[in-house]
């Protein structure tokens, strides 16, 4: 029986999927979307996250050992796996009468809260086509992923785009069946994590990097991808697709692969875009006991007089962290000032405010509106 408690599914598919499906047919690629056209007919709306393109430009295409591993080449990689990634899609959804549209994002989409608005308004438009987008790091202009700087092989792109869209369910497909206390190709004993309340060190270790060397992301940034959902209150899975209907198995939460239990409500959308600040925030801000308190008890804004010290460098508008003075995370918020703004104010009483500034933007460093609260304390 499907429960249609949960309509917006987001689906991450990684490269060793796309390419296993080069090779054969009956693949985990065409089971995927094999169950994302029936599920669509019962009104599951989805979107597809996907990795591939630079492996797919790989396979397609001779190269010299000259040609490979600079940066301009795997821009140009990307640049034209993205042909054969999209033909892959379109093809197998033409038989099936359904759209798809690529959307090559990058990295501003979702830091500029502007920026981010409207990329969520371009999707809700294609979703009320009834199109199907299809969704991948801009790799060409943009190259924090395949430097293995941001979003990590689309994993936290994933768990971004869930994040902007009100996603209820982020399913993370890969080759290993779920989270496993180690290397389970190398240890016999290793045993795979069922269900993650909590992201602590401990869940952290078990992270290792990919072991296929065919994408750039690996269970580490599947882990943070899980964070963010978690935070936002939006469920999250790793998983292979070893089993009969696996995506209906996982929203209706039967035990396959690695769960990771939300610890939050569902936000509201501006503190949900607050939390892409997990995955790169621009400075953080350090604070005594006191203002921690004030945040975490009573629900206030963050006073200067509570700041301690800066780290980085940030302006106003930006996301930055917040932490206690035993440098743990608090949360995340939207700051008034410029860190060189922040910096002459350290430990003022807000009354100074006017005679240190020339411009005043308000009391508040951080408004309680802007602030967002990390649920691991």
């Amino acid at each position: 029986i499907i429960e249609n408690k949960m309509k917006r599914i987001v689906i991450k598919i990684g490269s060793q999927i796309i390419l296993d499906d080069e090779e054969k047919e009956g693949s985990d690629l065409n089971n995927i979307l094999s169950e994302i056209v029936l599920l669509r007919s019962k009104g599951y709306l989805f979107t597809i996250v996907s990795s591939g393109a630079v492996a797919l430009a790989k396979k397609n295409i001779s190269l010299t050992n000259s040609q490979e591993g600079t940066t301009s080449s795997k821009q140009a990689l990307s640049s034209i796996g993205q042909v054969y990634l999209m033909n892959k899609y379109k093809s197998f959804f033409n038989l099936h009468n359904i759209e798809c549209a690529q959307v090559l994002a990058g990295r501003d989409n979702f830091n500029s809260r502007l920026a981010y608005l409207n990329i969520r308004s371009a999707l809700e438009e294609l979703y009320s086509y009834d199109v199907i987008p299809i969704i991948n790091e801009n790799d060409v202009v943009s190259t924090m992923e395949i430097e293995g700087k941001f979003y990590g092989d689309n994993d936290r792109l994933a768990a971004i785009v869930s994040n902007a869209i009100d996603a209820d369910q982020l399913i993370l497909f890969g080759k290993t069946k779920g989270l496993y206390t180690s290397d389970p190709n190398k240890d016999t004993n290793s045993k795979i994590i069922k269900k993650v309340e909590k992201i602590d060190e401990e869940i952290i270790s078990y992270a290792s990097s990919p072991g296929d060397n065919i994408g750039s992301g690996g269970m580490k940034s599947k882990i943070e991808a899980a964070k963010i959902c978690m935070e936002s209150g939006i469920n999250c899975s790793i998983s292979s697709v070893d089993f009969d209907n696996t995506i209906l198995r996982i929203i209706n939460s039967e035990d396959i692969g690695t769960k990771f239990i939300p610890n939050a409500q569902k936000k509201e959308a501006k503190k949900r875009w607050l939390v892409t600040g997990l995955s790169e925030s621009k400075g953080t801000i350090v604070i005594d006991d006191g203002a921690s308190s004030a945040l975490l008890n009573n629900g206030a804004s963050l006073l200067p007089v509570g700041i301690k010290t800066l780290e980085g460098e940030f302006k106003r508008g930006d996301i930055v962290v917040v932490k206690n003075k035993n440098k743990y995370q608090i949360g995340f918020g939207i700051s008034n000032y410029d860190s060189s703004d922040v910096i002459k104010l350290i430990g003022k009483d807000s009354k100074e405010l006017k005679n240190i500034l020339l411009v005043n933007h308000g009391d508040e460093i951080i408004h309680r509106n802007n602030f967002v609260f990390l649920n691991n304390k």
